[in-house]
């Protein structure tokens, strides 16, 4: 679905304009901004929002206009703060493409996260070769996860989703290994050697590998679907994860392929929950 902005005003869309939007449109061309206070967005908020207090907007307004080129979706609690804050983008600013979410989080039915996104698993203030190497190791700590899962249910109908979401996830270590090639000042090893010498220790969400694994065989006396949900949940912080950083980045090439892993997990969290639908079915 496109969003339809109106030139020099605010457009507001509703929760359902909103998801359509998100499902459909590639991340470089939008930015959520969760404009509530940081302690209402550690409780929950919608996957992949960047946090600017609608207090802060004033002193945060070079920001704003650097993101000018995307479209801006606006969100609070009800729909009061969004107002305001979208109508101080569009009309003092005078950005376009601003739109504001009708009825807040409040009318928000989908994913919500918890807590801020734990940016210690990826420090993208650190060497670009480094960043890379730490995406490298998450990519293959979620492949061992679905490598788990996988095993778990050999025989059920939605055992060639779970390998396949395994196999993406080589995939994205593979252009994670692309870039690092072409950025790094140093020789890097061919993919399969340094791909092994991963740990994979650890998930997107920060959670221990061991922790996941543990929780994926406790869930599976529930069922498939048990174990789906679990996946999903672990989807959407990766996307939460990558989004936030990749917004947090200054390094444009760098932000580039945060960004595309954001638009990878996001697609894996749409897998997920079409496989649910079917098991439910």
């Amino acid at each position: 679905m496109e969003l339809q902005p109106k030139e020099h005003e605010v457009a507001n869309i509703t929760a359902d304009q909103l998801r359509s939007y998100l499902a459909s449109t590639h991340e470089s061309r939008f930015v959520l901004l969760d404009v509530r206070q940081p302690e209402e967005y550690e409780t929950s908020h919608i996957p992949g929002a960047r946090l600017m207090s609608v207090g802060s907007l004033e002193r945060r307004h070079a920001e704003l206009e650097d993101l000018s080129g995307r479209h801006l979706i606006f969100y609070c609690l009800a729909g009061s703060r969004s107002e305001r804050a979208s109508g101080y983008a569009a009309h003092i600013l005078g950005l376009p493409n601003v739109f504001n979410l009708m009825g807040g989080i409040r009318g928000w039915n989908g994913q919500k996260i918890p807590e801020f996104p734990r940016f210690w698993i990826i420090d993208h203030k650190a060497p670009v070769e480094d960043v890379l190497l730490q995406a490298m190791n998450l990519e293959k700590g979620a492949q061992r996860m679905y490598q788990a899962m996988a095993a778990l249910f050999a025989t059920s109908s939605e055992e060639q989703t779970i390998a396949t979401l395994g196999s993406a996830e080589i995939a994205h270590a593979r252009s994670l290994h692309g870039y690092l090639r072409e950025t790094s000042s140093r020789p890097v090893e061919d993919f399969e050697k340094l791909y092994e010498g991963l740990e994979g220790n650890i998930i997107e969400g920060g959670q221990p590998i061991h922790q996941v694994l543990a929780e994926a065989h406790g869930l599976a006396s529930h069922g498939l679907d048990a174990v789906l949900e679990l996946a999903l949940r672990l989807e959407y912080r990766a996307y939460d994860l990558y989004r936030s950083v990749a917004d947090n980045c200054r390094r444009p090439r760098l932000a580039h392929a945060l960004l595309e892993l954001a638009e990878q997990e996001k697609r894996h969290a749409e897998a997920l929950v079409q496989a649910l639908g079917r098991v439910a079915a």
